[in-house]
């Protein structure tokens, strides 16, 4: 990865394959750890799947004892369980807290990093607290925020066009805000 640290978490120049998320994530951070957090790590089974997650936020298959490979899509870590590709930050909490209780999503804490798992960086959250810690973060939606007013009085096609978002990213924005659909 990046190149190995002493440090608990560094950042570092992210590879060229994360170009694409480097660009849309301006704290792309890629975990280290120390020996004394490999040491005291804590790993469980990951229900359904030959998976085990860590509280460091690591994966690995239980049949080879080597890691799983991930990928990151907009800087969020995932990995392929079966025939799906999970969320590592969503496993985290689902085998170490529980499941997600209704309306509440996995949030990143602190710095709001998409890439550092681990378990104290990580909580189940509302949309709206979500929403307000990706402004204080700085990671929320910042292509919207001209085109906020236009939310509800132009329809979400046209402000995905304005903005080079996808039309289900407003979509999403303007339902978890309670903004009303513009009338046809």
């Amino acid at each position: 990865m990046g190149g190995a640290s002493s440090h608990a978490g560094q950042y570092v120049t992210p590879p060229a394959r994360h170009s694409q998320d480097a660009a849309n994530s301006p704290r792309h951070f890629i975990p280290t750890f120390t020996p004394d957090e490999l040491a005291a790590e804590s790993w469980r089974p990951v229900p359904g799947f030959a998976l085990e997650v860590s509280d460091l936020g690591r994966v690995r298959n239980t049949r080879t004892g080597k890691m799983a490979r991930s990928f990151t899509v907009l800087g969020y870590q995932k990995v392929t369980t079966g025939n799906r590709n999970e969320y590592v930050h969503r496993l985290v909490l689902a085998v170490f807290v529980g499941p997600a209780p209704a309306g509440y999503v996995a949030a990143h804490g602190g710095t709001g990093n998409r890439s550092d798992n681990r378990l104290s960086n990580l909580r189940w959250a509302s949309y709206r607290d979500n929403s307000a810690d990706m402004i204080a973060q700085g990671t929320a939606y910042t292509a919207l925020t001209p085109h906020l007013a236009d939310l509800g009085r132009v329809s979400d096609a046209e402000i995905a066009r304005r903005c080079g978002l996808g039309r289900s990213a407003v979509h999403n924005y303007r339902v978890r805000h309670g903004i009303a659909r513009v009338s046809p």
